[in-house]
């Protein structure tokens, strides 16, 4: 393995030998960050699928070679041999290592005809045909799949942490809890099966500590399980095979007749024509759910009920049997809910079992994080209008984006069209900002801070905090961003007449300019003081391009970028060059201005009345200030020039006092 770093000093290389390593050290006169390349080996077939990233844990691994035979390294650390490490993502982009947590990691490796399962605890036992279907638990902690022990046999076996589950028919749609204690999926058994007559040929399976707890008649899918965060509890929805009896023209016979019930942590409850819906709280001590008492309309809710309670609904709720529909809410904690209703001949959410106003319809309806408040749409008359606790906002032609809440619930912000066709950012029912065209609305990870942008007056500008700030004329901006903490706020612009130029802008100062812009949202380090982002052409961080990126591995359709900030503040990348796979960890020197520089290069930013202020058409004068970046190359150019310059000059002057003498010495002679 080889390992190159940059670090800022005189430029020279200087090859060391370190324990059988060679690392190679280049050494910079000037540099915004140190860099480490790692030759992996040689570059695999499907470099895509050969990187793994876990952005919760902020981890990577990937596929490498080892010798002649390939291994997978996770954090750092080479896994053992393999002819191959096999996909088990059902894509040729999907990573072919699952990660999971701070430690978890599984992924299945060949060697001849033989497989393997791997993860912390080690290569587990071989199987001959694939594992597919394979699941970690949040934690990391537990790993499930299936196997076929007979490949040329249908059946598969269901494997809890190396140990087998379930076996005798199909196994799919597995779920995992958070911590691993629960696993559970659906089974269609094998035409031998004698218990098929009280299960079904559709059955729910679920375990706990990899020991059977439930086995149970499955209504089609199984969507309809719940666990709690800590799991703790558990809840499933069962159907439920009965004989009664019935009396027909005279004659007493039998008839099958199917029904549903919640059970929770073991115990049953009530049998209903339908339950329609399952939710728990986080911690699992409240559980609620929609049923139907009436036999003739299943897809319709008659009651809601919590924690037991059955709470009859104002009016009957179509509902899709599973998954969640746009009809009915819960707060977090599921201490609140709410249902769309009809009434009259139009409709109205009821809340905490209390009715609102009757519109023509309603919609976007959303709990505030606390679940104290609420708010939804609704149309009347043809106007839109946003409901925030009952209170009804002024009418518009439309509401662009439905309302949000900021993290603590204080404030209410939504964006709406009115009749003129401008757009108003309003924030708790008051017009913050106006624009001709609404273009995106980003809230920080915590939800307390909020940016819009907009256009108006021939010039895009973003609200943030109370002010606007005004992009120069012509300028656009694509993806924004705000640290993790929520203290810095970044975006990236581009011309409308060059979109393939971009420049990233962080707490309002501007870095250089690279070709190949793209729609792409800048990342922060976890500590805010670094940031990143991806170009067309360029992996830029704090404004500079990093090295090799030209070459970068870019990760498969719907998959997690295969570049990330690892926790100790590294930009970590993979890159294919001459064949050879590389791994970089760059360590940025703080991409934060001082508050001074920050200050000089902001953008203008102004208070917003109700009424937008007219903006200039003339562009902004560009920036004098010295260049929040420093180019080490340009710089000892520039150094080199300089001295030149300094020494013609030298040289001149010495040669003018050259001249100087000579005259004084010529005109001397002569008066003598």
């Amino acid at each position: 393995m080889h390992v190159s770093r940059n670090v800022a000093a005189p430029r020279h290389l200087s090859p060391l030998s370190l324990a059988g390593c060679l690392v190679v050290v280049l050494l910079v006169s000037s540099s915004l960050f140190a860099v480490e390349r790692t030759s992996l080996g040689e570059a695999p077939k499907n470099p895509r699928a050969a990187v793994a990233t876990d952005i919760a844990s902020r981890r990577t691994a990937w596929v490498g070679m080892a010798g002649s035979r390939f291994a997978a390294y996770v954090d750092g650390e080479a896994g053992p041999k393999f002819d191959e490490i096999v996909s088990v993502g059902g894509s040729s982009f999907s990573p072919n290592i699952k990660l999971a947590a701070e430690t978890g990691f599984a992924y299945v490796g060949r060697r001849s005809d033989q497989y393997y399962v791997v993860t912390p605890d080690g290569m587990g036992e071989a199987y001959p045909a694939a594992p597919r279907q394979l699941e970690l638990s949040a934690d990391g902690r537990t790993t499930v799949f299936t196997i076929r022990t007979d490949a040329s046999q249908p059946g598969q076996t269901l494997m809890i942490n190396g140990k087998a589950a379930l076996d005798g028919g199909r196994v799919d749609e597995l779920r995992v809890s958070n911590t691993g204690r629960y696993v559970a999926c659906r089974f269609i058994p094998d035409e031998t099966d004698a218990a098929s007559e009280t299960f079904g040929k559709l059955r729910g399976v679920i375990f706990d500590g990899g020991d059977k707890v439930a086995e149970y008649r499955l209504p089609g899918s199984m969507e309809m399980i719940a666990f709690a965060e800590d799991d703790s509890h558990y809840a499933y929805v069962e159907q439920v095979l009965s004989l009664v009896e019935v009396e027909h023209n005279g004659k007493k016979g039998h008839q099958q007749v199917l029904t549903y019930r919640v059970v929770r942590d073991g115990e049953p409850g009530p049998d209903y024509p339908a339950v329609l819906r399952l939710e728990m709280s986080p911690d699992g001590e409240r559980l609620a759910y929609f049923v139907s008492k009436d036999e003739q309309q299943l897809r319709f809710a008659t009651h809601l009920v919590v924690d037991g309670k059955e709470i009859e609904l104002k009016s009957t709720l179509s509902m899709p049997q599973y998954g969640k529909g746009p009809w009915h809410f819960f707060s977090d904690d599921l201490a609140h809910f709410a249902y769309m209703a009809q009434v009259g001949k139009g409709q109205t959410f009821v809340v905490d079992g209390r009715s609102g106003f009757e519109y023509q319809s309603v919609a976007n309806f959303t709990f505030s994080p606390d679940g104290k408040r609420f708010a939804y749409t609704a149309m009347q008359g043809g106007k839109a209008y946003v409901i925030v606790d009952d209170e009804e906002s002024d009418g518009y032609r439309q509401i662009t984006t439905p309302p949000a809440f900021t993290a603590d619930g204080s404030h209410c912000v939504y964006v709406a069209q009115d009749d003129g066709g401008e757009h108003h950012v309003v924030v708790d029912d008051k017009t913050v900002a106006r624009y001709g065209h609404f273009r995106k609305l980003v809230f920080s990870p915590a939800g307390s801070r909020f940016a819009v942008l907009g256009y108006a007056d021939n010039i895009n500008s973003i609200y943030l905090d109370g002010k606007t700030i005004d992009l120069d004329k012509g300028m656009n901006a694509m993806g924004m961003a705000f640290s993790p903490d929520g203290k810095r706020f970044a975006y990236i612009t581009n011309h409308y007449t060059s979109q393939h130029n971009s420049q990233l802008v962080v707490d309002g100062q501007k870095w250089p300019v690279y070709q190949g812009g793209q729609e792409t949202t800048p990342i922060f380090s976890p500590d805010g003081s670094d940031i990143a982002y991806l170009a067309v052409h360029h992996l830029v961080l704090n404004g500079e391009k990093c090295p090799g990126e030209r070459n970068l591995v870019l990760a498969g359709h719907n998959q997690p970028p295969t570049w990330t900030f690892t926790d100790d503040g590294h930009l970590q990348y993979y890159t294919v060059e001459d064949g050879q796979f590389y791994r970089y960890r760059i360590k940025g020197k703080g991409g934060a201005a001082t508050a001074a520089q920050a200050k000089d290069t902001a953008e203008p930013a102004k208070q917003t009345a109700s009424q937008p202020v007219k903006k200039s058409d003339e562009p902004a004068s560009p920036a004098k200030e010295k260049p929040a970046y420093v180019d080490p190359e340009q710089e000892a150019k520039e150094t080199v020039k300089q001295a030149e310059e300094a020494a013609e000059k030298k040289k001149k002057d010495a040669d003018d006092e050259a001249a100087d003498e000579i005259n004084k010495a010529s005109k001397g002679r002569s008066g003598a």
